[in-house]
């Protein structure tokens, strides 16, 4: 573990990215895996390297904080169930899709594939182009 000083003299353990290495390899690993007809489809883990900005750093920050979300989870709720820590990330692969996998014992998986992203934006901006047409029409209702 390494200990980084920053600014206002706190001190953060870099842990957690030693953490998500290892997440992110056994996440690529798991694809290595697949039957060769499943492997046509999904590709491995999607290096963001690849995809141009500006998305590729909005790529990188959904990514971050989902992972600091799921590694705060509450577990002190009843319905709690004990899992392994759970890890997401992005999957190469053309065809829209998530997916939720264990494997081995560290971790539970959610992967996502970019193109799924884009289908969802692309969705979510024909939903609030016909909810605000039919919001400005007499009548019409709205939200």
């Amino acid at each position: 573990m390494v200990a980084v000083r920053c600014f206002a003299g706190a001190v953060f353990k870099l842990e957690s990215i030693e953490v998500n290495r290892r997440a992110e390899e056994l996440f690529g690993e798991f694809f290595t895996r697949l039957p060769p007809q499943r492997r046509a489809i999904y590709k491995g883990r999607k290096d963001l390297a690849t995809v141009p900005e500006p998305l590729r750093s909005f790529l990188v920050s959904l990514r971050d904080d989902l992972n600091a979300a799921l590694s705060n989870e509450k577990q002190i709720v009843p319905e709690h169930v004990e899992h392994p820590p759970i890890y997401f990330d992005y999957i190469d692969s053309e065809t829209p899709n998530a997916l939720a996998f264990l494997y081995g014992d560290e971790y539970s998986f959610v992967g996502a594939t970019i193109r799924l992203l884009e289908d969802m934006d692309d969705a979510g901006r024909k939903l609030s182009v016909t909810v605000g047409s039919r919001g400005s029409r007499p009548g019409g209702g709205g939200c």
